[in-house]
């Protein structure tokens, strides 16, 4: 997932007229960060344990949404200038978010590391001369058909499968490479936590299928919301990105890349997006079990009692939930 190294403008929502200048950090290894070079309290004004708070922004030229901000600690520097910290827990990246409209997501798409490879559809043809590259001076022939995308069900939604591309036109360094997204179109709008979900439980069928942990690297969410209408009463859809701590962003895997033959199951294997829908269906009922079985995956130098114990943590939460 791309990195982010943002400084600018940050306030409490509702209080845009109060900004204060701040710093706001991301990569794959630690929680995002904000810093922030004043305070957003009052003065004296102290957080509550627990407590959490939603802050826009303007940086780096996004428009930010700072979901889940909890207290990280506070430093006061000569000459009486306050300094705080806060953990994001999401990062919203193209809009300025409500109370209201975090409730109205409609749909999340997510890619994944080898999801590609996963799914094995490609619409790429290579042609080239006999002996290339050492004997032969003919022209190579490189094509490449879009691919329909494939469409499925389950009890929280649409699932469906695209493939975009990305097209490098540069004579002396042409490129063309075909991506993979899943995205489930919910059948009624949901709370950010539960647009999120899917994700991980998506994640987690991959990395059982291609027998190795894959990471998530794009996540991005549209929501439609009536109070945002447009000139004309009609309701407004947007689309955010969305940046946190996923699982398995610190496995540095340096592994080849994932192939048929090493995969426990396909996509085709499983009976494609009907399979996908079958197993968001499952995993929403068994998610106390799988979480804790497949923790470790994601955390491959985890000692083995540590390991030991979050699988016996796992099929005790699957004997209770059966």
């Amino acid at each position: 997932m791309d990195e982010l190294d943002l400084k600018g403008a940050f306030w409490l929502e509702g209080k845009a007229d109060e900004p204060v200048m701040g710093h706001l950090t991301f990569n794959s290894k630690e929680w995002p960060t904000l810093e922030l070079f004043g305070s957003l309290r009052e003065d004296g004004e102290m957080s509550r344990d627990g407590e959490s708070i939603r802050i826009h922004g303007l940086a780096g030229g996004k428009t930010l949404t700072l979901e889940g901000c909890s207290d990280a600690g506070t430093q006061l520097e000569m000459p009486g200038i306050r300094r705080e910290r806060y953990h994001v827990w999401v990062i919203l990246s193209g809009a300025h978010l409500s109370a209201q409209q975090l409730t109205q997501f409609t749909r999340v798409r997510c890619q994944l590391r080898d999801l590609e490879r996963w799914v094995g559809r490609t619409g790429t043809d290579i042609k080239q001369p006999a002996g290339f590259p050492r004997e032969s001076s003919g022209p190579i022939t490189i094509s490449h058909t879009l691919l329909d995308k494939l469409v499925g069900s389950s009890e929280r939604g649409e699932v469906e499968v695209s493939f975009p591309i990305t097209l490098n036109r540069d004579p002396f360094e042409a490129r063309l490479r075909q991506r993979c997204s899943l995205a489930i179109e919910f059948a009624e709008p949901v709370s950010l936590e539960d647009a999120l979900g899917p994700c991980p439980e998506l994640q987690d069928l991959v990395s059982i299928g291609i027998d190795s942990p894959t990471v998530i690297t794009e996540v991005s969410l549209s929501y439609s919301d009536s109070a945002d209408a447009g000139p004309g009463g009609e309701v407004v859809d947007g689309t955010v990105k969305a940046y946190g701590r996923w699982r398995g962003d610190d496995t540095s895997r340096k592994a080849a890349r994932a192939h048929p033959a090493m995969m426990l199951f396909t996509f085709d294997g499983i009976g494609d997006t009907a399979g996908i829908g079958r197993w968001l269906d499952t995993s929403a009922k068994y998610r106390a079990a799988i979480g804790p079985l497949m923790s470790h995956v994601y955390s491959p130098d985890t000692y083995a009692d540590d390991k030991f114990l979050q699988i016996v943590i796992g099929a005790e939460a699957l004997g209770r939930i059966r």
